[in-house]
């Protein structure tokens, strides 16, 4: 039975005008002109950071991830577990789904690091609880959202909603602590109930409070300024390498739609959209069957670099990996521990001597952790961002 407060949300939205011409922009990028390229490109040295486990508790699907204070916070999206590490990945506090009561939880939709407090939005239990920095449970209070990414700020909150239509016929809608509503992107018809697993979420821009939002299943990146409202829509033009809409879902099952992705070498979805500083942007795009391209750019959309399937030569270890998320001046990559000491072992020799290379502390990880790299843990990269 739907929340009555739910029929007045509804009642009460207000729809921002996505569609104002003069707020999209549209910009075609020709991936064709991407060359071969190296880290040392775009990077100037690669941190890596082994993230340890309890006796108890494994991260085993590590989703979103954010530094904040000396802390590193991981969600694991298949246990619905809260990882905090100190700086080095030592596990310092695990937040688990332990039931349905006082300052419990069941699932994590997301997380947000939010001033000096942890909150963390549980949509079966239609709440959120706060946390400090350290994991100690603070407070909690009910939210209305069955699911969804969302991020807060002094005077409001914005949502994504996983293009659930029961609850709301736009994409983002902004909430202000004042009750007032906005509605912005409306759904597509053929996205309605299309579920998305977000593991960004949204992003703010550095030095800046501005925000952002990669828009799954599009190539469509949402700006929005210091008050939740629309700033821009971008949406990116890949030429012949765009899924059309009228194919997209259109197939019967995943694997004939991914094969069919692969026979023609075209792009899904914009990988990842980061904030590198305050006036560039990294964007991947994995082209199927094309290799993933690294495109950099400034705020008005001029390509600063276009690269492909991007060669490490920084300390030679294979990687061909997506960014995964942004920290600061750093683009973060996430793979396992066993994959790295598989090709550690095809290119190096374990040696001490090898230890100390200033722009990588590649060697020091194998060489330190040679009893558990083949077990299946996971490894943050930290490649230092070019400015």
């Amino acid at each position: 039975m739907r929340n009555t407060h739910l029929y007045l949300f509804l009642f009460a939205i207000v729809f921002i005008a996505c569609n104002d011409r003069n707020r999209d922009v549209r910009i075609f990028i020709d991936l064709e002109t991407s060359k071969s390229g190296s880290y040392s490109d775009l990077f100037s040295g690669l941190d890596y950071i082994l993230l340890s486990n309890t006796e108890d508790q494994f991260l085993i699907s590590p989703s979103k991830i954010v530094f904040s204070k000396e802390r590193i916070y991981v969600s694991d999206i298949d246990q619905n577990i809260l990882f905090i590490y100190d700086k080095k990945g030592n596990v310092i506090e695990t937040l688990d789904s332990e039931g349905e009561g006082p300052f419990e939880f069941k699932t994590i939709d997301d997380f947000q690091i939010y001033k000096d407090t942890l909150i963390i939005k549980d949509g079966f239990l239609k709440k959120w609880i706060k946390f400090n920095l350290d994991g100690k449970v603070i407070s909690e209070e009910k939210n209305i959202f069955l699911r969804g990414k969302f991020f807060k700020q002094e005077s409001f909150t914005q949502y994504y909603l996983n293009n659930d239509s029961d609850l709301v016929g736009d994409r983002v809608i902004r909430i202000g602590n004042d009750g007032s509503v906005s509605g912005f992107i409306p759904i597509p018809e053929n996205l309605e109930k299309r579920l998305y697993q977000n593991h960004v979420g949204f992003l703010k821009i550095r030095d800046s409070e501005r925000f952002l939002f990669n828009l799954p299943f599009t190539y469509e990146i949402a700006f929005f300024n210091s008050n939740g409202f629309l700033d821009q829509l971008k949406q990116y033009d890949f030429g012949k390498y765009n899924f059309k809409n009228d194919l997209r879902f259109s197939f019967s099952n995943l694997v004939e739609e991914f094969e069919y992705l692969a026979e023609n070498r075209l792009v899904y979805e914009i990988g990842n959209y980061l904030p590198v500083s305050k006036n560039l942007f990294l964007m991947y795009v994995k082209q199927e069957n094309g290799g993933g391209h690294f495109i950099l750019m400034d705020e008005k959309d001029t390509i600063i670099y276009q690269g492909r399937n991007l060669e490490n030569n920084i300390d030679g270890l294979p990687l061909d990996l997506m960014p995964w998320t942004v920290n600061d001046s750093s683009v973060v990559f996430r793979t396992n521990s066993n994959f790295i000491y598989d090709n550690y072992k095809k290119k190096f020799k374990l040696d001490k001597n090898l230890i100390g290379v200033k722009e990588s502390n590649l060697h020091e990880l194998v060489y330190d952790n040679q009893d558990i790299m083949e077990n299946d843990n996971h490894v943050l990269i930290l490649a230092k961002f070019k400015e």
